[in-house]
């Protein structure tokens, strides 16, 4: 065995011998150990020292700092300040000394400034400590001071603040063809009083502005209308160049919007309501009542609730009389509007005797209860001239819809007789394929039944400018005139002698099998 081995042998020898003799009395003296490290525990209590890392720094008296005129700069660059700090604290407290019980900060209230600093400039400041346990105690602290960069502040109140829309609000489509939307008006300024924060930022705002978005309104806030709503907006500010600023004292601004006046509209046509019998002798005169200005068709817009609207679709003019009178000199045709009936208001009169005569007068709107026209007048033209006119009679075809169930026609009239008159260049362009009449057959039983028509005008840019329904002195059926007028002002009255069409129903009779 070598020398090495000898060494490595008795060592084992030895150790073996430690572990393995008097365990009795080795385990007497570990207790007995272990019983006197815990009385010098209990009663000496050892001191040990904890480092705690990156306690963040309080900023007290934020508003004693505000009052002065000033704020602490945090923007994009801002790091919030942390300390490191070493508490002593003994052994069985030791564990209990935290970041959460643990809070140090610098005080605001004690910056002293003067008019004569900037606008922005740097301060140094003591940190102390807030809050620590009792039971610990501070040995050491990372940075007793800290800087922070303060700038001055400011207020300013902007006394209109602009609304732009987007969005739009529904459109409605009547069968009627007549159509109803939404219009919005705001009866109150809005205005934003005291936007406040570090003054270059404030004195960077030129204007102010919010979007409001009249699609965000519900269908059920849109039935309610005419009403009164109001929306908070968040508010976007810009500088003189025009463009938006995003910093600490224009961002997450908002108003409130109030008096949003929502209106609701219907598009509906004006109708000329002429009166008078026997006006003209269109074999001698002619005459033209149309709007002044020359459109067609004439429309208006109205407001008021969907119930109300719903009972209108047209407006009419207040009466215009047409009065013939004969006279020592000639023919007048005196025109009266319905307002100077039983005023003192001469009428207009216009002279038979010449070429051609005409008036421009203003025409009050006869605007029914419960909607509002914004506006109340039109401009009327009443022209008369010593010209022939055309008259010719036409034959034009009936369209029948389907009977009843069970129904099913057994004759009827394929025509209705009209009569068309109009100056001579109009008629001679005149197409009887425009017009056609229309008949619904549902809820007429068997027999002749007498079915009145709807007369049609297809594919022609034809407007009805008046309807006039004469009853004869002798008695008879009332005779329909309808004055029609052309996209490019010729006009065309239509003679209906009769409202109703002939037609003959039986029942369809189903025959069974025999046996």
């Amino acid at each position: 065995m070598t020398k090495r081995q000898k060494f490595f042998s008795a060592v084992g020898q030895f150790l073996k011998n430690v572990f393995t003799r008097n365990i009795p009395l080795k385990i007497i003296s570990l207790v007995f150990a272990l019983l006197l490290w815990g009385y010098v525990l209990s009663e000496v209590k050892p001191i040990y020292v904890k480092k705690l890392y990156g306690i963040e720094v309080e900023l007290l008296n934020r508003d004693k700092l505000i009052e002065n005129g000033w704020i602490v700069v945090e923007d994009a660059n801002y790091e919030t300040p942390t300390v490191d700090v070493n508490l002593e604290a003994t052994i069985d407290n030791h564990s209990r000394i935290n970041t959460d019980n643990v809070r140090y900060g610098v005080d605001l209230s004690g910056i002293t400034t003067s008019n004569q600093d900037p606008d922005e400039m740097d301060v140094t400041l003591k940190v102390s400590a807030i809050e620590i346990p009792s039971f610990c105690e501070e040995k050491k602290i990372s940075n007793s001071e800290i800087t922070l960069h303060i700038a001055r502040v400011s207020s300013k109140d902007i006394r209109s603040v602009k609304v732009k829309t987007t969005g739009s609000f529904p459109e409605i489509r009547n069968v009627d063809g007549t159509t109803e939307g939404f219009e919005y008006t705001l009866t109150k300024t809005v205005s934003l009083k005291s936007v406040f924060g570090r003054k270059a930022e404030i004195d960077e705002i030129s204007s102010a502005e919010v979007e409001l978005d009249l699609s965000t309104f519900t269908d059920a806030e849109l039935a309610q209308a005419p009403d009164t709503f109001s929306r908070t907006l968040p508010v976007v500010f810009r500088n003189e160049s025009d463009e938006i600023l995003n910093t600490k004292a224009t961002t997450d601004v908002e108003v409130t919007v109030e008096g949003i006046e929502i209106h609701r509209y219907k598009e509906v046509p004006v109708k000329i309501n002429l009166s008078g019998e026997d006006v003209i002798d269109t074999d001698v005169y002619n005459y033209l009542c149309t709007f002044a200005d020359g459109t067609l068709p004439k429309t208006v817009r109205i407001y008021g609730s969907a119930k109300d609207l719903a009972k209108i679709d047209s407006i009419s003019t207040e009466m215009i009389l047409l009065d013939l009178k004969s006279t020592d000199s000639g023919n007048e045709l005196k025109v009266i509007r319905e307002q100077d009936l039983n005023a003192s208001t001469d009428p207009t009169v216009l002279d038979l005797n010449l070429t051609r005569d005409r008036v421009t007068m203003k025409v009050d709107l006869d605007v029914p209860s419960g909607v509002t026209c914004e506006q109340k007048s039109t401009l009327i033209r009443v022209e008369i001239w010593k010209l022939a006119a055309d008259e010719k009679e036409y034959d034009v075809a009936v369209e029948y819809g389907d009977p009843d169930e069970g129904i099913e026609v057994k004759d009827r009239s394929e025509t209705i007789r009209i009569k068309v008159s109009g100056l001579t260049d109009a008629m001679a362009s005149f197409d009887p394929e425009w017009l056609s009449a229309s008949v619904d057959l549902h809820h007429y039983g068997q027999g002749t039944q007498e079915i009145p028509f709807t007369l049609r005008w297809n594919g022609a840019d034809l407007y009805v400018q008046n309807y006039l329904l004469t009853e004869p002195e002798s008695g008879g059926d009332p005779v329909i005139r309808i004055l029609l007028t052309a996209k490019d002002g010729k006009q065309y009255q239509i003679e209906l002698e009769t409202k109703t069409v002939k037609v003959i129903l039986e029942e369809i009779r189903v025959e069974e099998p025999e046996g």
